[in-house]
């Protein structure tokens, strides 16, 4: 009886932190999104467009199909899917965290008894090989939410690719299913894999060992509670990004809007396509519009993940 207490205890709190971690996460996307969408929408347009293409020139294009307004243009799926988005991902940060603390706990009994009690079990520091796993599972399984609410936000975001009156989400999408079919939906999902499945393992190793390191020194004790989630999450959203982003601007060539009757091209073709627009200079090729990815995805990165700790500990002390 008391084992079964034991159990259904456990598995409580397992729900708990998992709806917490969960929850956490969808705030923090929720409160991202808008303010970084004028910068993906430009930067959309520059991985469709050739390498002679300038960031500024795109923006004066864009005043002039709709003002200022259609720098937001797209933003109706993001608001949608990315606080859904963000709630997997940050899940599966909670399950490798809570994972990698169980590993190093038993990693420290089993130091401490080898020790005679000694100071051995002090030293021990959880893993982060869990975490790493867990990012890459919470990558994977977004992977299937996000991407057909991208294929939208691209098609959207995409010069003349659709009427002004179909700007809306519902009506933006089944202008685009309309066009594409309803088989595509998943267009451009082999790519959206590559840029999220390992580069979230990544990003939240990145953003544990940094807030490791950042806490073990003796400065970080004086710092106002907020800077070292900023600076975690920032150096994160940099160390993650140079790893995914060559699979981003592969997955926008696949989802923007092709020729009629044309079928979209695989992930092989369009690194090819891109590598022969460059020159055969690779960092040309798979890194165009990088310097914009990352004036959007740091601050954006550094955010979220003040306002998932912000979060999640409120929600702990609520649901204790």
């Amino acid at each position: 009886v008391l084992l079964n207490e034991h159990e259904e205890h456990s598995m409580g709190t397992i729900s708990r932190d998992f709806a917490i971690d969960a929850a956490a996460g969808w705030v923090a996307g929720a409160a991202s999104v808008f303010a970084s969408q004028p910068l993906d929408t430009v930067l959309t347009r520059l991985q469709q467009a050739p390498p002679s293409v300038r960031p500024f020139s795109l923006v004066q294009e864009l005043r002039r199909e709709g003002g200022v307004r259609s720098l937001w243009r797209g933003t109706s799926p993001l608001a949608l899917v990315v606080p859904l988005q963000n709630a997997l991902l940050f899940a599966g940060y909670g399950m490798g965290e809570r994972c990698a603390n169980y590993l190093s706990a038993q990693r420290s009994v089993g130091a401490d008894a080898a020790a005679g009690g000694g100071k051995a079990a002090a030293d021990a520091s959880p893993p982060l090989l869990p975490i790493f796993a867990g990012g890459c599972v919470g990558g994977v399984l977004q992977c299937f939410v996000v991407s057909p609410f991208e294929l939208v936000k691209v098609h959207l975001q995409s010069s003349s690719s659709l009427p002004r009156a179909t700007s809306g989400l519902l009506a933006g999408a089944s202008h685009v299913y309309a066009t594409v079919g309803v088989p595509a939906i998943w267009r451009g999902l082999g790519a959206t894999l590559l840029r999220d499945g390992l580069p979230h393992g990544v990003w939240f190793t990145s953003y544990e060992w940094a807030k490791r390191r950042l806490a073990a020194s003796e400065r970080a004790r004086t710092l106002p509670a907020d800077v070292v989630p900023l600076s975690c999450g920032a150096f994160a959203a940099v160390v993650a990004w140079g790893v995914g982003y060559p699979a981003d601007i592969i997955k926008t060539r696949i989802q923007m809007p092709q020729p009629a009757g044309a079928a979209p091209p695989s992930v092989l073709a369009t690194a090819r396509a891109l590598l022969a627009e460059s020159g055969g200079h690779p960092i040309r090729a798979f890194y165009r519009g990088f310097g914009l990815k990352l004036l959007r995805a740091v601050p954006m990165n550094a955010l979220s993940f003040v306002v998932y700790e912000r979060a999640k500990t409120a929600m702990e002390s609520t649901w204790a």
